[in-house]
């Protein structure tokens, strides 16, 4: 084998060293463009304000209301409020639209006291289903609790958030979605 010289050697450390650079760089920019940027739509919180202001003044709960489909409930600084129950009105088909409407899951790791804290702070409107609704866009079967985040006085982030809560194999879980653009 014939010895390299010093120039061929150093044109070979560099050509080396160029290659891997170009790979690093080729991966970082692919690593940047699949990392997708998206806005929480938050359009539909002045529909749902404009909704809890018709509502007023909000009746006194009755046990008649035990066996309507829905429930909502406003919760505001810890105070919870009851705002109304049937089996379907406009604004429960409002709440379930949106709901439907959900295209990004955010977190599957939400905590019991993590909800409990944003409903002791925030502005909240709660939809309960007593029958149970199907979210299409996950593999959840029946989600019981709907939350919708209208404002966020934690300063998380949560303006425009929609909690869900179900069971999977009888243990309650909690996810936060949203509707993103």
């Amino acid at each position: 084998m014939m010895p390299m010289n010093k120039k061929t050697f150093m044109a070979t450390i560099i050509i080396i060293v160029l290659a891997v650079s170009s790979l690093a760089v080729g991966y970082y920019f692919l690593d940047q463009s699949s990392k997708q940027v998206y806005f929480v739509d938050i359009s539909w919180i002045a529909q749902v304000n404009q909704f809890l202001m018709i509502a007023k003044p909000y009746p006194q709960w009755k046990d008649d209301y035990t066996l309507s489909a829905y429930t909502i409930n406003l919760y505001e600084n810890g105070t919870r409020t009851f705002v109304n129950a049937s089996n379907g009105n406009e604004f429960t088909s409002y709440l379930l639209g949106l709901f439907l409407q959900v295209n990004r899951k955010l977190d599957d790791s939400v905590t019991d006291s993590y909800v409990t804290r944003m409903l002791e702070a925030d502005k909240v409107v709660y939809l309960r289903s007593r029958l149970g609704e199907r979210l299409v866009q996950s593999e959840i079967d029946i989600v019981w609790d709907i939350y919708y985040v209208l404002d966020d006085n934690l300063n998380e982030q949560l303006k425009g958030t929609i909690f869900i809560e179900h069971d999977v194999n009888g243990t309650r879980m909690w996810e936060k979605w949203a509707i993103t653009k």
